[in-house]
């Protein structure tokens, strides 16, 4: 799964803009190329300057969440009737489910 501009500041969807703003400032200290010697810091930092720029924007933060959203949809593809006959047909519990996924996953054999 990609990684949101959420995941790289390491904050929630729902965070305030202080909470954005302190852990934007923590993860600079923690990746400014000047304290981190990693050969990634520029890049990590110009990363995070890019999320905070737009987490920090109500307007852009709308529209990037709404990107978000629309890039999470799941697409359902209707599957095509079989016709009688033509598949195998199981009917099961989820009891019988369960008891098969254990008896399957089990690290002891079931009497």
């Amino acid at each position: 799964m990609t990684r949101t501009f959420y995941d790289l500041i390491e904050v929630s969807e729902c965070a305030s803009a202080e909470v954005i703003d302190a852990a934007w400032k923590a993860m600079l200290r923690k990746w400014h190329p000047d304290v981190n010697r990693s050969v990634n810091a520029a890049d990590i930092t110009r990363a995070l300057n890019q999320a905070h720029e737009i987490l920090s924007d109500p307007v852009a933060r709308a529209r990037y969440d709404q990107e978000l959203a629309e890039r999470r949809r799941v697409i359902t593809i209707p599957a095509r009737p079989v016709p009688q006959g033509a598949g195998l047909s199981v009917t099961m519990s989820a009891g019988d489910a369960s008891l098969m996924f254990f008896h399957t996953f089990s690290p002891t054999p079931w009497s």
